[in-house]
C-alpha cells in the first residue's frame, strides 16, 4: 500500500485500513517496522502451524519479502527484534546478520532459507538451499558453496575469524534436522569479501602438519537423535568443543545402529595468527557429568531457538 500524501476524513481512512487488513495478510506498519506483523505471523506459522501447505507459503513469504524487512534496519545501530521461527544472529561488534530459518516437510524432509546482511554487501543476500543435491556427498567437508548452491542449515552461533578493510571471514555453527533418525551439526567458515559471499574456506586442519590443500573447509557430525550431540565454543577453554562420539546397537529395529556421545570431548584449538582450526581428538582426559560450559536445566520451555514458549 503506498503512502496517503492527501487529506482524507476519518470515516474513510479508517474504511480503507479495515478494507486492506480483510483482503491481504500484509500489515504496513510504520516506516522503521516494514511489515514487521507480517514478518512474525508468517515465522510463527512455519513452525507453528500443522498444515503443510500453509507451512509453504509462509517460507515462501519469508523467501520474498525478509530482505525488504531487514533492510529497514541498515544502520545496524538498533538488534533486529526476537521473532519465533526465525535464528537471527546479530554480533555487536560486527555491521552484520544472518537469519536463517526452517521448513518442515516430513519427518525426513527439511528445507532451509536464509538471509545475510552486512555493511560488506550492497544489499540482502538469499540464501537458496540446494542441501539435497550435496548432504550424502563424501567430499562436502571439502566443497566451496555460493549463496545460490547453500547447504541449508539453520545457524545458531557465529565467532569472528579474521577481518580486514573490505572482507570478513566467520566460523558458523549450524543444525540441519536431515533425517528422522540422524540429525546433523556443522562448523563452517563463510567469507565475505569484494561484495561477494563465499561458503567455505579451508581452515580445519584435522592432521598435525598436514598439506594445507588437504585442510576441510567444513566439519560434520551426524548423531542419532536419541542423544543430541553438542558443538560451540567454550570462552573458558578458549576451544571449540563437541561431544566425541561412538556407535551403539539401537533398540529400534529400523534405525539398527546409533550414534551417540560416549562422555569425553574433542574439540579445536584456534590458531588466529594463521589463521586455522587444529583438530584435538581429547579435549578432556576424564569423563564430566555435564558438557563444558554445563548443560544447566531451566524451568522455561523454549523453542528450537531459543525462545520462550507460550504455555
Amino acid at each position: 500500500m503506498n503512502e496517503m500524501t492527501h487529506p482524507y476524513s476519518l470515516l474513510f481512512l479508517n474504511t480503507i485500513l479495515v478494507f486492506v487488513a480483510v483482503m491481504t495478510p500484509l500489515v504496513v506498519c510504520g516506516q522503521g517496522d516494514y511489515h514487521v506483523d507480517s514478518i512474525k505471523h508468517h515465522a510463527r506459522e512455519l513452525i507453528r502451524n500443522q498444515d503443510l501447505t500453509t507451512r509453504e507459503y509462509a517460507f515462501d513469504y519469508l523467501n520474498e519479502h525478509l530482505g525488504r524487512f531487514l533492510e529497514t534496519y541498515a544502520d545496524y545501530a538498533d538488534s533486529l527484534p526476537p521473532v519465533e521461527g526465525l535464528a537471527i544472529l546479530q554480533p555487536a561488534d560486527l555491521p552484520l546478520r544472518i537469519v536463517t530459518y526452517q521448513l518442515y516437510r516430513d519427518t525426513s524432509t527439511y528445507e532451509y532459507g536464509g538471509w545475510i546482511q552486512s555493511k560488506y554487501l550492497d544489499k540482502p543476500v538469499f540464501l537458496t538451499d540446494a542441501s539435497p543435491l550435496w548432504e550424502n556427498d563424501p567430499d562436502l567437508d571439502y566443497m566451496e558453496f555460493d549463496p545460490g548452491n547453500w547447504y541449508g542449515v539453520l545457524y545458531y552461533d557465529l565467532m569472528p575469524l579474521t577481518r580486514t578493510g573490505d572482507e570478513i571471514s566467520l566460523l558458523l555453527f549450524g543444525l540441519d534436522n536431515y533425517r528422522f533418525f540422524t540429525k546433523r551439526k556443522l562448523l563452517e567458515t563463510l567469507v565475505i569479501r569484494d561484495g561477494q559471499v563465499r561458503f567455505g574456506k579451508s581452515v580445519i586442519e584435522m592432521e598435525e602438519d598436514l598439506p594445507v590443500d588437504y585442510w576441510k573447509k567444513r566439519f560434520i557430525l551426524d548423531y542419532s537423535v536419541q542423544a543430541p550431540a553438542t558443538m560451540r565454543y567454550d570462552p573458558e577453554w578458549e576451544k571449540i568443543i563437541f561431544d566425541h562420539l561412538m556407535f551403539m546397537p539401537s533398540d529400534i529395529p529400523q534405525q539398527r545402529i546409533m550414534r551417540v556421545p560416549d562422555g569425553t570431548y574433542s574439540g579445536f584449538e584456534i590458531v588466529e595468527e594463521v589463521p586455522k582450526l587444529v583438530y584435538i581428538e581429547k579435549v578432556f582426559w576424564q569423563t564430566m557429568d555435564e558438557a563444558p560450559g554445563g548443560r544447566a536445566q531451566e524451568d522455561v520451555k523454549r523453542d528450537l531457538f531459543g525462545n520462550p514458549i507460550d504455555r
